[in-house]
């Protein structure tokens, strides 16, 4: 944690650039102008890369500055996957490994992050975000070329700046039905962040109101006394009183505040720009650094009383700070040892389970694969306690289905919800298929 960082939160399409900078000092956080002579928050009728590069131009980079940009939803896929009771790390292995089922592009034309949550009975929920690089590329080589990539924090779909806006209002679960290039997307809110995001289009056939509340509340548990319904309001008004965000413009009016929330927001903050992804974890520095700094300011201020003994508390605080740095270099291994140990021993313990099902699991997956028609394919699936859940397209669903109850792997195969069919002519149906 630094005493002071500005914050600076662009949401960008093809017309127009919203922003909004922020300064955040000693964890107070107030809006500022920018030293281009830019008010602190405003909209730009110039989009895309374009629109950023004029917006950036003059901006000079900074080394507290901190930047977040949030784009259209409909640019990226968003897939929800189930990892069993295991350590953040192998969850993230889990799902580097399973890239190949779940995104339906060369993994080498994309950029990816995942969002790792732990639920209340231990499972991690992983939110995977994809996106064609071709699709960002533009922006990211226009942060190169303005000397502030280095800056940049967080990528996203704005809908997770949303979620990060809405969890500040401290009233999960929460959702959110706003337009977006002629569709509608609906969002869902816990007090871990995003649960569900959706972009819905009119072909889908789930579209009114009463159908979209009732999606919200099948699909992700939010009554719809708690869904904020921007698609018919041009300016909702604010419904949460923070004491730093009363002056922030509200993001139906300024998406550029929902993309500075994920930096002030205590949630993960998605970088989908092909950097490495990491599993969110606590940095000692952020409680180490102020503890520090507080004891440097005190042991500076006493020295003016203390002038007699300044030399021998120096010498002996230097003795004090060196004999600290070598019993730290010494305990370091022995902790980290002990931590391995404990994780070693959940492991074990987690991977017995998990091992029994993976093998029925893949062996199902190929199974699938051999009977369903040419052209079907599973968008979405979750796995667990010998049942499957999978969202599945295809041309046929009837005959999908009626192949899916000759496999001698499966004991029960049931049509969940109602088969609806696309502009493609691809039907999209739910099935619950449960293994023998």
């Amino acid at each position: 944690m630094v005493s002071s960082a500005r914050i600076l939160g662009l949401y960008l399409d093809e017309n127009r650039l919203d922003y909004v900078h922020a300064v955040k000092r000693w964890g107070r956080v107030r809006l500022e102008p920018l030293e281009t002579r830019r008010p602190a928050h405003g909209t730009l009728e110039d989009g895309g890369p374009k629109g950023l590069e004029t917006f950036l131009r003059d901006l000079s980079p900074k080394s507290d500055r901190r930047l977040a940009i949030g784009l259209p939803r409909a640019l990226f896929f968003v897939r929800d996957i189930t990892v069993p009771p295991v350590p953040m790390e192998d969850a993230l292995e889990a799902v580097r490994n399973a890239l190949p089922i779940h995104v339906h592009l060369p993994l080498e034309d994309v950029y990816w992050d995942v969002a790792l949550m732990r639920r209340a009975d231990k499972t991690v929920a992983a939110t995977l975000v994809y996106v064609e690089k071709k699709a960002v590329d533009g922006v990211l080589s226009v942060l190169s070329d303005t000397g502030h990539r280095d800056r940049l924090e967080g990528l996203f779909p704005i809908s997770f700046g949303l979620a990060a806006w809405l969890c500040a209002e401290g009233r999960p679960p929460v959702g959110l039905v706003r337009r977006e290039e002629g569709m509608h997307e609906v969002l869902a809110v816990d007090r871990d962040g995003v649960v569900g995001t959706r972009v819905l289009d009119p072909s889908e056939g789930v579209w009114g109101r009463e159908e979209i509340l009732s999606l919200l509340q099948a699909q992700w548990g939010v009554p719809p006394e708690n869904v904020q319904d921007w698609t018919a309001a041009l300016q909702p008004s604010p419904v949460r009183d923070l004491p730093f965000s009363r002056d922030w413009p509200h993001p139906s009016v300024n998406l550029g505040t929902a993309a500075a929330y994920t930096l002030l927001h205590a949630g993960q903050t998605l970088c989908v720009d092909g950097r490495a992804p990491r599993a969110p974890g606590f940095h000692p520095a952020k409680a180490v650094v102020p503890l520090l700094l507080v004891l440097g300011l005190t042991a500076w201020g006493l020295s003016w009383h203390v002038e007699r003994h300044t030399a021998a508390l120096q010498m002996k605080a230097a003795r004090l700070a060196e004999e600290t740095k070598r019993l730290e270099a010494e305990l370091k291994p022995l902790e980290k040892n002990a931590q391995e140990m404990e994780q070693l021993k959940k492991l074990i313990k987690e991977a017995d389970v998990f091992l029994k099902e993976k093998p029925r699991f893949y062996e199902l997956l190929n199974d699938i694969a051999e009977r369903v028609p040419q052209g079907t394919w599973i968008s979405q699936f979750n796995y667990a306690a010998g049942k499957m859940t999978a969202s599945f397209q295809s041309p046929d669903s009837m005959k999908t289905i009626e192949k899916l109850r000759e496999s001698p792997l499966l004991k029960d195969v049931k049509l969940q919800g109602s088969v609806n069919r696309g502009r493609d002519n691809k039907e999209t149906f739910n099935v619950v298929l449960e293994l023998k």
